[in-house]
């Protein structure tokens, strides 16, 4: 048994065996993130802000404390798997788009916890029903999971949670008109998500993580190199940027020149950018490190100023 752990934990790479393993590793993994992406400086990581971000995604929004008293209870379920997927995620996501809603890290963090009371058991609260929504009549009371509407059944779009009012399954379902609504005809039915590719009119339609874009369900669109992109909200893909010209072009390395505070390589800053110069992709400087006083970008990580020359600690 022994050994079978060691091949786990050193060539296979198991999940977190826990919510608390999870969120310690979470914690070291986002800080080693904002290290990285320039947000604290490498010897200041006890300015490492919470996870909380990341947390909300993984556990629904609820609060942390909240969600061990429930997987204690066995009302909610820790997914191993899920979590490690989130992680990995974190490591991975570009600086620039990995906490956005439809970023990588959003995506990959919404099935750390599961449900784990089944139809007609106590609850509650949101997300502990498997296949079901917690009703609660009387909020002083434990409520009882009841199960989602089955696909074509009637439902209310205007449905809210914890309500005799029980709407659609919002992992596999979206409640909508049985038929065309601009005639008035069908009713308001559970129906299943579309697949990517097939023909939609609002993002309600499609599958997690994609949208309804040129009437079709697919993932959040991303613009190839050398097309035109709005500087104001680019869609260039993660190792791009929208340049001074508004073209999707390639991140800079590190020595390179760049034109803009987002044309650099993770880990990098554009220091020297100033109107009408160029500056220089370079790392990121840590605490303590020689920096120009008064540049439009310094190279100091978020956490700290350019003061007399060297980058320190922000006063706070």
């Amino acid at each position: 048994m022994r050994h079978a752990w060691l091949l786990c934990a050193l060539v296979i790479g198991c999940g977190p065996s826990s919510f608390d393993d999870f969120h310690a590793q979470l914690t070291k993994i986002s800080c080693d993130r904002d290290v990285k992406c320039g947000v604290v400086a490498a010897a200041e990581r006890a300015l490492c802000a919470p996870p909380d971000e990341i947390l909300a995604y993984a556990t629904g929004a609820q609060i942390p404390d909240a969600v061990d008293g429930e997987l204690h209870a066995h009302r909610l379920r820790f997914v191993s798997s899920g979590a490690e997927s989130c992680l990995e995620a974190v490591r991975a996501a570009a600086c620039r788009y990995g906490h956005a809603p439809g970023g990588e890290i959003a995506l990959a963090c919404h099935h750390v916890i599961a449900p784990g009371v089944g139809t007609g058991g106590a609850c509650q609260g949101p997300g502990e029903c498997i296949g079901g929504i917690c009703v609660e009549p009387d909020p002083t009371q434990p409520g009882a999971c009841v199960p989602y509407p089955v696909p074509g059944a009637r439902c209310d779009p205007a449905a809210l949670p914890l309500t005799q009012v029980v709407s659609c399954d919002p992992s596999v379902e979206y409640c909508g008109m049985s038929g065309p609504a601009d005639l008035g005809a069908g009713d308001f039915v559970c129906l299943r998500h579309k697949l990517r590719g097939e023909r939609c009119a609002a993002d309600v339609e499609c599958g997690f993580g994609q949208i309804c874009t040129g009437g079709k369900c697919d993932l959040p669109p991303t613009l190839p190199l050398g097309a035109a992109c709005d500087r104001q909200a680019p869609l260039c893909r993660d190792d791009q940027y929208c340049d001074a010209t508004s073209v999707c072009a390639k991140l800079q390395k590190s020595g390179a020149p760049c034109d803009d505070p987002t044309s650099c390589q993770d880990g990098l800053a554009c220091v020297g950018l100033a109107p009408g110069a160029s500056g220089v992709c370079t790392p990121f400087f840590d605490a303590g490190q020689a920096c120009t006083t008064g540049a439009m970008i310094s190279g100091c990580a978020a956490s700290d100023a350019c003061t007399s020359g060297v980058c320190a600690p922000v006063t706070r």
